[in-house]
């Protein structure tokens, strides 16, 4: 991780190191991508900036890494969150997971940073549509809810309705038996 910069004599451009407090983590880090992800980039997005920004932003001068919480995570998502789309935000916050995963598995962090909900993604960025009121509440009034699985049917769509559950969360939905 560095710059380029060019080099007079030569005329060519040269990878300059950056110089900052946990500049050996993040070179540590990248190094770790490279074996884990092979010789070829797996994706165009690069996590680099992601974690190199937040701990420029949350590990300043005095501040260790162990010293991190869910709220400095919670602050820079928000940040990141003004200025990005939910896809981008995806990508961010998965390269702050793998990040602390990372930094989790070498006993750098006292606290679980890695458990952070990723922002939900609709297609083309756009909610998904609503039937009208009177319509479900046609159809919920249609389920026999005498069996198990009316019951099932009933709940589900019940809870798509009523509390804007979305298909792909209700499908994940169990019961206690």
């Amino acid at each position: 991780m560095g710059i380029c910069t060019l080099s007079s004599d030569r005329g060519q451009w040269i990878d300059t190191p950056l110089r900052y407090r946990h500049s050996n983590l993040m070179n540590a880090y990248e190094e770790y991508l490279k074996e884990y992800a092979g010789s070829r980039p797996r994706r165009s997005f690069s996590s680099s900036p992601t974690y190199g920004s937040f701990l420029n932003t949350h590990c300043g001068v005095s501040r260790e890494i162990a010293d991190l919480n869910l709220r400095d995570v919670e602050r820079f998502i928000a940040l990141k969150a003004k200025r990005s789309g939910r896809g981008t935000l995806q990508m961010i916050v998965g390269a702050l997971r793998a990040f602390f995963r990372y930094c989790q598995q070498r006993n750098l962090l006292t606290k679980r940073l890695d458990e952070i909900d990723t922002p939900t993604r609709f297609r083309d960025e756009r909610p998904p549509r609503a039937v009208p009121w009177e319509l479900a509440q046609k159809l919920l009034a249609s389920i026999d809810r005498r069996t198990r699985m009316g019951s099932r049917d009933h709940a589900i769509l019940y809870l798509m309705t009523h509390l804007g559950y979305v298909l792909a969360r209700s499908r994940t939905c169990r019961s206690g038996h």
